[in-house]
């Protein structure tokens, strides 16, 4: 079998597996899975298991928790409806599957690589780390953050083979996140007496209002700009009464006009204190990832790119979404979002380009002989 056709069947085999995110024994099933495939490879395996969640470290020395080069998988998938989502099928020069570009494609050419590593078919003498994770689909805290933030992982790189839309560009950048609940008070009246009472709603609406004015909208042509959204909201008694109650959900991603998240609720905070119904809880706080594109690592891998892409002319982007990348960027760690490429992740129709699997495996091969 060709390495080509390693990492294809590699890749079914991980769609048949019903990974989806709180499904904690089939998980834990697909990591013993993986360390199975991997057990005539002269690799180091470490599990952890965090509330309900499984994980695996792979390495091709001996586990420390000091890495020249963290690459990064998670085995979990959204839900899916039908079931038929999980049969592995191929067409038109595409596997479509749940989670085969999000990311069970990237992670089967991740396996291989550590598995050519372990076998000495590629001679490298770095440490090099494979983080296998469950949880990123619910957020990541009981993956990678508990791994990198909590045991205390360290590299000098990060990252993480996510599929991606376009022809291998390189993610250095994504927005940080703020996740807000927001609770309101009012004092309840009869609908037709609404002066003698006060909207929690209004109160609420009114205090998302004043935090919008920190994120006006802005003109360029990617969209780079920090975001608010009223995300949800629910409240009042009944359709004749004023709201004594009422409670919503704000969706704040930031960009290095801000210099932190904390810069950001800081700002809000102080919009807070002229709304005294108004109390808030932060659900999720992420820092932006924003690696330089002068840094030494993603230099090296522009040019394994450079010679498996032609033209690639310098293909850097930046995402309005998350991945667990915002983890190491947060203790120090820079680094990049880059994989195969496909389409339609979370969806029936979701995709990965067969001949990308193995041209990300390619590329990531020459950027490891060369860091």
């Amino acid at each position: 079998m060709t390495m080509d056709e390693d990492i294809l069947e590699l890749t079914k085999n991980l769609i048949s597996l019903h990974t989806v995110s709180k499904n904690s024994g089939v998980n834990a099933d697909a990591l013993a899975f993986i360390e199975h495939y991997l057990k005539d490879s002269h690799l180091f395996f470490k599990k952890y298991h965090k509330n309900g969640i499984y994980n695996l470290v792979i390495s091709n020395k001996p586990v420390t928790n000091n890495f020249d080069l963290i690459l990064h998988g998670h085995i979990d998938v959204i839900p899916a409806t039908n079931p038929e989502d999980f049969i592995p099928r191929v067409g038109n020069g595409k596997l479509f599957g749940r989670g085969s570009m999000d990311m069970k494609g990237g992670l089967a050419a991740l396996i291989v690589l550590m598995r050519e590593i372990g076998k000495g078919n590629i001679q490298i003498d770095k440490n090099i780390a494979l983080f296998i994770t469950a949880d990123e689909e619910l957020g990541g805290a009981n993956g990678t953050k508990y791994l990198i933030q909590q045991l205390g992982y360290k590299s000098k790189f990060f990252l993480t083979g996510e599929g991606v839309k376009e022809n291998f560009p390189i993610y250095n950048k994504s927005k940080g996140v703020l996740s807000l609940k927001v609770k309101s008070k009012g004092k309840g009246k009869h609908a037709s007496l609404p002066w003698l009472g006060e909207s929690a709603i209004d109160n609420l609406i009114n205090f998302y209002h004043d935090i919008r004015i920190l994120f006006p909208k802005k003109d360029n042509k990617n969209n780079w700009y920090s975001t608010c959204l009223l995300s949800t909201i629910y409240g009042g008694e009944a359709i004749n009464s004023v709201s004594e109650y009422a409670e919503g959900s704000i969706d704040i991603r930031f960009t290095e006009e801000f210099k932190s998240a904390d810069q950001v609720l800081e700002k809000i905070y102080s919009i807070q204190k002229n709304h005294p119904g108004i109390s808030l809880e932060v659900v999720v706080k992420n820092e932006m990832l924003n690696t330089s594109r002068d840094n030494n690592y993603i230099k090296i891998l522009a040019n394994a790119v450079k010679k498996n892409i032609n033209p690639w002319n310098n293909y850097f982007l930046s995402a309005h979404g998350v991945s667990d990348a915002r983890f190491a960027a947060e203790n120090g760690i820079p680094g990049v979002e880059f994989g195969p490429s496909g389409n339609n992740s979370h969806s029936t129709s979701e995709y990965v380009k067969i001949d990308s699997l193995s041209v990300f495996y390619d590329i990531l091969k020459d950027f490891i002989k060369n860091i």
